[in-house]
């Protein structure tokens, strides 16, 4: 009986049948599944090039809205996130390039090998308590190995100077060169100028003799 009386009542009724009518709609939508369960850790790819003027950029722009049409619809959001970026990362590699990945400098290897000698000496002394730690202590034996190994490939590498003139020619020539004895020449400029003029006119067959 209050309840047919009572106005705040009544202006609360169609509120509460929206709310209802709304939680009904979004049970009824899709909703995004994460089905991926791979446990494996991704590995680093090269770096991209981006476009450098406004026409490479209009480019990329219609080439990825005909691209992103075609995508199914998303059902599975960790496939559709993967397909949307291997879109992007294909394209600027293709069409821009990709960056060189640079190599970890010999200091940072040198102490990475530290830190894991010191890991590999606590397992051993935790392996003479518990014989479950030997496995762990193979494994990290032989990484320690790979890094020591790959790191005097770096160290040849570069005390190699055909090495060294392909990365810096001329940072390599400044630093052979500065090295050398300066020496000034023996003879005098007037025998020198004649000496090799007296080469440049002579015959095939003329001996030379070295000036005093």
């Amino acid at each position: 009986m209050h309840q047919r009386s009572c106005k705040i009542y009544k202006s609360l009724k169609p509120v509460t049948q929206e709310d209802e009518s709304n939680d009904s709609d979004a049970t009824s939508q899709p909703i995004f599944q994460h089905t991926s369960t791979s446990t494996s850790t991704p590995k680093p790819i090269p770096g991209i090039k981006l476009p450098k003027s406004s026409t490479q950029w209009s480019e990329a722009n219609a080439f990825f809205q005909l691209e992103f049409r075609c995508l199914d619809a998303i059902t599975d959001i960790d496939s559709f996130a993967n397909r949307f970026q291997e879109a992007i990362y294909s394209y600027f590699a293709a069409n821009c390039g990709t960056l060189k990945m640079k190599s970890k400098p010999v200091e940072h290897i040198n102490r990475d090998i530290r830190r894991l000698k010191t890991k590999l000496r606590n397992l051993k002394s935790l392996a003479q308590i518990d014989t479950r730690f030997n496995n762990e202590i193979r494994m990290l034996s032989k990484q320690i190995r790979a890094i020591l190994k790959t790191n005097k490939i770096v160290k040849n590498d570069n005390n190699n100077i055909s090495s060294q003139l392909k990365k810096n020619f001329w940072k390599t020539c400044k630093n052979i060169f500065s090295n050398s004895t300066l020496q000034s020449p023996h003879l005098r400029i007037e025998a020198a100028t004649n000496f090799f003029k007296n080469t440049l006119n002579a015959g095939d067959r003329t001996t030379f003799c070295i000036p005093n």
